[in-house]
């Protein structure tokens, strides 16, 4: 049984490496950005709010925040992944101002790592709408004044700090990151191609690029250790992001398909969904006291997490279908036990030979 759902999540680990290694190749070749963040709502930024003495609301156009007093404010880009601030420099934002404003920019790498601010990165206006902004340009400084290094690799925090005369309106359509070099990937990703071949002889936590690779690459094709479990395949991939974000990050002897693959289709996900449901409303229905089918219980109740967990299905845009199945899943379970009660406690042997000591629990037959 433990081999089985081994086997399983390996699987499905290798079909979801599979997935993001595909979407990550079509926007690459079609020159689409890697990260961008669309900034419709609050919950597009961290928080879900604007750091300092500021207004926020979201209308049609966008996010808009408005300057109380004129001090600064932040607005914090959420990073589910690691960015590649080195190779993908050009911070492209489209906002727009009606009062004339400055634009800072913050980023710390790491949760460990003091943070860096460049001051005057850009400027706001009425006439400006998109902004281009270059990383590499500008004078970077730590807390303390101290000169920091351009961003390179940013899994904590990027930041915007603006500054804006009291009573000012800002308005944020979105932010995406580009790139000043064009990316060349093979035409056909076959089953043995790749820039960095993975053994698997060391941890997969511990596992670090040779420098030389980690100069002469920027979207490395790499090839994961063969028969590697779902969790070192996981750790390897997260391990890998923090060299490359961009990596091209592929299961041990998998092709990439020429189109890009995607997770199973939204109304066959919907009507999977659907049956697993109607199947746990008829196991309800048919369910009497003192009646209990341990195997088939078991089955119903696991079906919906697994689905959810092991279908990796939960992230920052999780499947609804998944979770509808996970909740149902869990009221179907409170549901049964509800209708057991009261539960009995005995000892295990009362009315046996042996005298065994053991507890255990049964439900209490109808009277």
């Amino acid at each position: 049984m433990l081999w089985c759902l081994a086997a399983l999540s390996g699987w499905i680990t290798r079909g979801q490496l599979l997935h993001e290694a595909s979407s990550k190749v079509s926007l690459l070749r079609s020159g689409a950005p890697l990260w961008q963040w669309t900034l419709h709502q609050p919950s597009d930024l961290v928080a879900g709010r604007v750091f300092g003495s500021a207004d926020l609301t979201a209308t049609t156009n966008g996010l808009t925040i408005v300057s109380r007093d004129g001090t600064p404010f932040e607005m914090g880009l959420p990073l589910a992944s690691p960015v590649d601030l080195a190779h993908w420099p050009l911070l492209r934002l489209a906002m727009q101002s009606d009062h004339g404003g400055v634009v800072d920019l913050i980023y710390q790498p790491l949760e460990s790592a003091e943070p860096c601010s460049a001051h005057h990165a850009a400027t706001v206006s009425r006439d400006k709408t998109q902004l281009a902004i270059d990383l590499r340009d500008l004078a970077w400084r730590s807390t303390d004044g101290r000169t920091c290094r351009p961003p390179g690799v940013v899994a904590y925090m990027l930041r915007l700090r603006v500054t804006l005369p009291a009573g000012a309106m800002l308005t944020v359509h979105s932010a995406a990151l580009a790139s000043t070099e064009s990316t060349s990937l093979p035409a056909v990703i076959d089953r043995q191609i790749a820039d960095i071949h993975l053994s698997g002889a060391e941890a997969a936590d511990a596992w670090m690029p040779q420098p030389d690779a980690l100069a002469r690459y920027q979207t490395p094709i790499v090839r994961l250790p063969e028969n590697a479990s779902a969790e070192a395949m996981l750790l390897l991939r997260d391990r890998i992001r923090q060299y490359w974000p961009a990596a091209i990050i592929l299961p041990f002897g998998q092709p990439l398909s020429a189109e890009a693959s995607s997770h199973m289709p939204t109304w066959l996900d919907a009507g999977v969904c659907c049956l697993y449901l109607g199947w746990l409303i008829w196991l309800a229905m048919r369910q009497r006291p003192g009646v209990i089918r341990p195997w088939t219980e078991i089955a119903a109740i696991a079906t919906g997490p697994f689905w959810l967990i092991a279908g990796l299905h939960w992230g920052p845009e999780p499947s609804l279908p998944s979770i509808a199945a996970f909740l149902g899943a869990l009221i179907y379970g409170g549901q049964s036990e509800w209708r057991r009660r009261p539960v009995d406690w005995g000892w295990w042997g009362d009315a046996g030979p042996t005298g065994s000591t053991r507890l255990f629990r049964y439900p209490s037959q109808p009277r």
